[in-house]
């Protein structure tokens, strides 16, 4: 966790090293080992956040009512779990909705099409 709060997945600890404790100290190459919270130190500054915004438009065709927000939610979820399979992290899914507050609207199935 940064100092602000903020959630991370980095991690450069050295082989060996604590990192079960709050703060940290950046050692030999440039790895992490565990540092005493009261200790003063020179400090990383992790600069202006960089937020990457990403809209991805899907087709998906199922039988379950994609309104329940218990199904929707799982189906975020999956995604997710497939993007970090990819190596894919510290992502944050949603649903974009409309004004309605809908994220999903049925559409016809062409005929010939299943």
């Amino acid at each position: 966790m940064w100092s602000d709060g903020g959630e991370t997945s980095f991690r450069n600890w050295l082989s060996g090293s604590d990192s079960g404790g709050d703060c940290a100290s950046v050692a030999e190459q440039g790895r992490w080992v565990g540092a005493d919270c009261n200790k003063k130190s020179a400090f990383v500054c992790q600069g202006g956040l960089k937020v990457k915004k990403t809209v991805i438009r899907m087709t998906v065709r199922s039988d379950v009512d994609l309104t329940d927000s218990k199904i929707s939610d799982a189906l975020l979820e999956k995604l997710k779990v497939r993007l970090a399979q990819q190596g894919i992290t510290d992502v944050n899914l949603s649903w974009r909705t409309d004004s309605s507050g809908r994220a999903f609207q049925r559409s016809k199935v062409p005929e010939g099409n299943c």
